[in-house]
């Protein structure tokens, strides 16, 4: 059988294949971002034309008629592309990258590299207490909204200091559990994270509540929240367990004598129109990289309801909406003003997350400010 006559054709050509085929659907990629079925047999094809060409014209000359001593094999084939590749290493070292092609110091890929704000104790002797006016509690967006929130905090006048962990929803008594391949961990640091900072509330004027809300919902399967170890994992119970251990932080707030407040997470786009604003930057490719605006209500609808019928049993409680700003009547952003808003696909990168506080600031006002 594999001395038929095509799987031999084939496995002459398979390693020019390999290395075409990579290089092409790479670059495809790069540029057009998901690849249709019709698009990938195209590139197939291309690609096996292309390692045809690659075997008559260089493997198979070189393995036939190559007559030079090894000396000179040595010095063609290994010295002088190592003395090329190191000349090019030194020109593109020389000249900090090559910004002919890309401008490393440009404000879109700075965005890009941005990391969102430290905040850091306010209590200059203690740093372990809690001393700012505000305090910001939840998980990686959280961290990221930490720019965000600055910008209103000191606008007010108020000192901002956060407490977060990647995994740690901000809700009291809560344990997240991820699994993936099949294996579970639970993270038990996030309900002491929690509990402690709570119990430690004296003089703070607000406590924000900071998350990936949606994440149970996006990812019904991997992503759980949990009272007890022992308890079942599932959709259903994960969304109960969020909606009483929120009712139950925003209580505990109240009675230290700060106000609750939530962030409603950013909208967070799909991985396509993630890389499409990356490709868009770097490019310089026109494309539209936005997405429509039900998407974020199809995405955060459980949560917005929860917030919503809260706000009748909680009328101290304040709610911050980025995505007023984020989003227009339309479409919800990836960029503003040519300058991207994401790190992936569901976290701000620094910068983002300051232009859309100082947007926020400016069409909206300062819900700190009383």
């Amino acid at each position: 059988f594999l001395s038929l006559g095509p799987l031999v054709f084939f496995g002459l050509l398979s390693y020019s294949f390999y290395l075409w085929h990579w290089v092409i659907f790479s670059c495809a990629r790069y540029i057009t971002g998901e690849l249709t079925w019709g698009l990938k047999l195209f590139l197939i094809a291309a690609s096996v034309l292309l390692a045809a060409v690659t075997w008559v014209v260089v493997e198979n000359p070189i393995r036939h008629r190559w007559k030079a001593s090894a000396r000179q094999t040595i010095v063609t084939l290994f010295i002088l592309p190592l003395v090329i590749f190191i000349g090019a290493a030194l020109v593109v070292d020389r000249f900090d990258g090559l910004e002919s092609r890309i401008s490393i110091k440009g404000p879109a890929l700075e965005a890009f590299e941005s990391k969102p704000a430290g905040l850091n104790s306010q209590c200059a002797n203690e740093p372990e207490k809690l001393c700012g006016d505000v305090l910001l509690l939840g998980d990686s967006h959280a961290e990221h909204f930490g720019g965000f929130l600055k910008i209103l905090t000191d606008d007010a006048g108020l000192s901002l200091e956060g407490r977060t962990n990647r995994f740690c929803l901000p809700l009291y008594g809560l344990i997240p559990v991820r699994e993936q391949n099949r294996r579970s961990k639970s993270y038990k640091e996030c309900q002491s994270l929690v509990v402690q900072s709570i119990n430690e509330i004296n003089s703070q004027e607000f406590v924000v509540l900071s998350g990936y809300w949606s994440s149970p919902v996006l990812h019904p399967d991997s992503r759980f929240f949990v009272l007890g170890a022992e308890e079942p994992r599932s959709l259903a119970s994960s969304l109960k367990n969020i909606e009483r251990t929120l009712e139950d932080t925003v209580r505990r707030i109240l009675d230290k004598g700060a106000i609750p407040v939530i962030i409603l997470d950013n909208f967070a786009p799909t991985n396509e129109m993630f890389r499409c604003s990356v490709r868009k930057v770097v490019s310089n490719i026109a494309s539209d990289c936005d997405t429509p605006l039900e998407q974020l209500y199809i995405q955060q609808a459980w949560f917005r309801g929860l917030v919503s019928s809260m706000r009748f049993d909680f009328p101290e409680l304040m709610v911050i909406d980025p995505n007023l700003v984020l989003c227009n009547d339309e479409v919800c952003l990836t960029a503003l003003q040519g300058v991207p808003l994401y790190r992936d696909n569901d976290h701000l990168n620094g910068k983002g997350s300051i232009m859309l506080g100082e947007r926020y600031l400016q069409t909206l006002g300062n819900p700190f400010s009383r």
